[in-house]
């Protein structure tokens, strides 16, 4: 009988009975069953609570629900680059305009309204406005806390961010619009390749 460490050496199945072929497991199933123990590392490394919400829209299927997570960080990191374009855009417009005020801050809202944000149409109190940044702001905390966006209406926040942008500066919304990675990123979604809707 040759020594199993030999037949191991030699690239061959090492088998301890003596008697008979040694039987070996086909490479196809050895892979499916490594993968899917690679899978499942990943997923207990991530813990079950984070991946819950992925696993739910995947119909408990780990791959899917990995692949799914994996692309919610894509579209996460799109999202940041043009919400940080927007906060410094919007902080910049308000601080500029509030050093216009006196210390008895006898100027009116909608003027300093007016001031801050130029480009601002259709919206003489400034509330679509206002809810614009909220939910931007809203939107802000899900990406920084890496939170699921999966149930975000992606399209409605990206015209969020360009329309916030343009009331201050048009030509800063065009360069954001000419940065973001954001519409690009939403149409690599695993779950419209799986028949499921656009979000």
């Amino acid at each position: 009988m040759k020594n199993p460490h030999d037949q191991a050496a030699a690239g061959k199945t090492p088998c301890i009975k003596s008697e008979g072929p040694c039987p070996r497991i086909p490479s196809t199933i050895s892979g499916q069953m490594a993968h899917r123990h690679t899978l499942l590392e990943i997923a207990n490394r991530l813990h079950s609570a984070r991946l819950a919400t992925y696993l739910s829209a995947s119909g408990n299927d780990v791959r899917a629900a990995l692949e799914l997570y994996r692309w919610n960080l894509r579209l996460a990191a799109s999202f940041q680059e043009i919400l940080s374009i927007a906060e410094i855009v919007l902080r910049n417009g308000i601080n500029d305009s509030l050093r216009t005020w006196n210390v008895a801050r006898q100027v009116l809202w909608a003027q300093a309204l007016t001031s801050a944000f130029p480009h601002r149409h259709g919206d003489p109190d400034g509330t679509i406005l206002a809810d614009r940044v909220g939910r931007l702001h809203a939107l802000r905390n899900r990406v920084s806390h890496m939170e699921p966006l999966l149930e975000v209406n992606i399209s409605a926040r990206h015209t969020d961010v360009l329309h916030v942008v343009g009331s201050i500066s048009p030509e800063a919304r065009d360069w954001c619009a000419g940065t973001s990675r954001v519409k690009q990123v939403a149409r690599t979604d695993p779950r419209l390749s799986a028949g499921s809707s656009e979000p």
